[in-house]
């Protein structure tokens, strides 16, 4: 769900397939993402900070943007994201 008037904000609905088996192992959410305008930039800060990346380069999105994951505090999957620059 995206808002023109909140361009900031996006809320992306997923089905799960398999609501018996492991998609999210600690019971929270399955991911939080957050939009960064530089996934560089973005992981750098953060690596600065302690935080370790599940993998080590961004990787592709379905729009033809670029992503990262990692895991917060309570073992939840947070997601950081670069939207196609149009």
């Amino acid at each position: 769900m995206y808002l023109e008037e909140q361009p900031g904000m996006e809320i992306e609905l997923i089905r799960d397939i398999d609501p018996i088996g492991e998609y999210n192992k600690s019971g929270i959410v399955n991911h939080l993402a957050f939009t960064v305008e530089d996934i560089n930039k973005a992981i750098q800060h953060y690596k600065s900070k302690g935080i370790e990346f599940l993998s080590p380069e961004p990787q592709p999105t379905l729009e033809g943007g670029r992503m990262i994951l990692f895991h917060g505090p309570n073992d939840e999957l947070l997601q950081l994201v670069e939207r196609v620059k149009l």
